[in-house]
């Protein structure tokens, strides 16, 4: 139980730092452990409704009782809820996903469970507190519900791996093979990404630059289809020569636009058009070259930039250049 302990622990520090949760979750929940503690049993309730509506899983589960099962996770909200689980709490959880890994209860499962008892507690958090204290309850439940649901998958998913090993497989030589394969899966992902969309969430309200970007999107995209679609590098090079012209062309007109309106935040538009510029033109020199090869990276990379500019920084000037008059 102590190899079991510490590992349970890595993951709950591991999965703390990054959604926030702290002691202070306990005692949120420990202020209010009278009044949810008795939502132990629907909360198991829940739980058997998503497991049991799993038809694969039918003949496995028709093994044991369902009220066991909804008894056991009561049993396990009942310590959660009351602020003072105690310091066996985190093995015990990840023992639940040894157990849904042994009975072939999915992570899908246990993530849609996750989901729908969030939810749950969530309406009973605005029934029985002020909408204050409702929010504080949530966060608490929220966070400690991800380091819960983080455990149990990591334990399902090492439970499936241990059990790998022991028909035979060397560990090095599986990680080596997983390494391979997801790689590979991660670059067929992103080839198959859908192209970039314009529509109205994308608009800053000013006519001249939404007709921009919606051409920057449109080179975007025909980068994309003649990289995935095998065009050849002269369409390629053709394109992107294309995108890089229009994208300099582009940043030009927006930063006379905002210099002629006294835009305050022109300096910062500034150095981020200079970055992909310098990015891009980098990547176009390499290209000629012949170092560099078009990859789904390159795509991603600009895409997501365009996204988050757009939808950040471009739609504040877009909102101080309609103050301005400017439509």
């Amino acid at each position: 139980m102590k190899e079991l302990a510490t590992w349970a622990q890595g993951v709950v520090s591991g999965a703390a730092r990054l959604n926030g949760h702290t002691d202070q979750d306990w005692a949120i929940l420990a202020s209010v452990k009278e009044t949810t503690r008795p939502w132990s049993s629907a909360v198991g309730n829940l739980f058997g409704v998503a497991v049991y509506a799993e038809p694969a899983l039918a003949d496995v589960l028709a093994r044991s009782s369902r009220a066991d099962r909804e008894n056991s996770v009561a049993t396990w909200f009942e310590r959660l809820a009351s602020g003072f689980p105690g310091t066996s709490f985190w093995p015990e959880t990840a023992l639940i996903g040894f157990a849904h890994a042994a009975s072939g209860v999915s992570n899908d499962t246990v993530l849609a469970f996750m989901s729908r008892l969030e939810a749950a507690l969530t309406a009973n958090c605005f029934k029985a507190f002020s909408p204050q204290k409702a929010s504080e309850v949530i966060g608490a439940f929220n966070r400690v519900l991800g380091l819960a649901q983080a455990v149990m998958v990591q334990a399902w998913e090492q439970a499936i791996i241990t059990g790998v090993t022991q028909l035979g497989f060397n560990p090095k030589l599986m990680a080596r093979m997983r390494s391979v394969a997801v790689r590979k899966m991660v670059d067929e992902g992103r080839n198959s990404l859908p192209v970039m969309v314009w529509d109205d969430s994308l608009s800053v309200g000013v006519a001249a630059i939404d007709a921009q970007h919606q051409r920057l999107v449109e080179l975007l995209n025909q980068l994309h289809h003649s990289h995935t679609e095998g065009r050849g590098n002269e369409v390629v090079h053709s394109v992107l020569q294309a995108l890089a012209s229009y994208t300099v062309e582009h940043f030009a007109f927006e930063e006379r636009l905002f210099a002629a309106h006294g835009f305050p935040q022109l300096a910062g538009h500034q150095q981020a058009h200079e970055k992909l510029v310098l990015r891009v033109t980098a990547f176009l020199e390499e290209w000629k070259a012949g170092r560099a090869t078009m990859g789904a990276e390159l795509f991603m990379f600009l895409r997501g930039w365009l996204n988050g500019h757009i939808r950040g920084s471009d739609r504040e000037a877009g909102r101080y250049l309609r103050s301005q008059g400017v439509t």
